[in-house]
């Protein structure tokens, strides 16, 4: 199984769903989707709780650790608790998962 092809996926499925949503709404509800170089953080500020809709994704990119703390600030930032998984076997899992224990995030 190639996990870094389903993270790619992953991402892309997200993004397609995010960029579906009307502008209007977006603005209304505090829809926002970003680009933090490997890091793909979508927020939802009307629901901050809500791991599903408050996503990093790609955090097991191999260079992914800076990339990782400027999108976490910057959800943090919007009232947002994100929720970051990490595929494992990743050359960055480890990594990641170091970073998140080490910045408070839960397992």
């Amino acid at each position: 199984m190639d996990h870094a092809a389903l993270d790619r996926v992953e991402r892309r499925f997200w993004r397609d769903i995010w960029e579906s949503v009307p502008a209007a709404v977006a603005d209304e509800h505090g829809v926002e989707l970003r680009q933090f170089g490997p890091i793909q953080a979508s927020i939802v500020k009307d629901l901050p709780r809500v791991g599903m809709l408050n996503l990093l994704l790609g955090a097991a990119e191999a260079t992914a650790a800076d990339h990782l703390a400027t999108a976490s600030e910057w959800a943090k930032a919007a009232g947002v608790a994100p929720y970051v998984p990490v595929t494992p076997g990743l050359r960055g899992s480890e990594q990641a998962e170091r970073w998140l224990r080490e910045n408070g995030f839960v397992e």
